[in-house]
């Protein structure tokens, strides 16, 4: 049997657990960047192992929701965040009710879906109506943001 790239030792490894470029530092830079409302809800979209579950919960005091197909990873991410909830799901078919979340994440994770339009789509019916919307666009080791809030 196969272990998924994302479920073996090596690339956690080379991550340095996160799975994705740019670590936990990232992850606080745009959560503070985004800065959602504490108490507020948070999809994690693709959680893995749950850094950013964790993260949010700890530092921001939000109440993070953590989203990813492997049972191995969350198995991983209940013990790292254990005030979180985690179920089972891909980002096409992301279960939840239409405007769950006041914020939404998914960190180097649309790319692997699949399908990106429909994923994006899900992500977006899950939050709620946004104040501010961004993304992080890497290029090699750098990162463009882009912010876009409505007048």
């Amino acid at each position: 049997m196969t272990t998924a790239l994302y479920e073996q030792k090596e690339l956690a490894q080379v991550t340095g657990g996160t799975l994705r470029p740019g670590g936990l530092a990232l992850t606080t830079e745009l959560l503070a960047w985004c800065s959602p409302s504490p108490g507020s809800s948070l999809l994690d979209v693709g959680c893995g192992p749950g850094h950013t579950a964790a993260l949010s919960a700890t530092a921001f005091g939000l109440r993070p929701t953590g989203l990813d197909p492997s049972t191995t990873l969350l198995e991983k991410a209940s013990r790292r965040a254990p005030a979180a909830a985690f179920v089972q799901g891909v980002a096409t078919a992301i279960p939840c009710r239409s405007e769950s979340f006041q914020t939404v994440i998914a960190e180097c994770v649309l790319s692997l879906t699949g399908d990106i339009d429909t994923s994006l789509g899900k992500c977006i019916a899950c939050s709620v109506r946004a104040e501010c919307c961004s993304s992080v666009i890497f290029t090699g080791r750098t990162a463009a943001r882009t912010r876009t809030c409505p007048t």
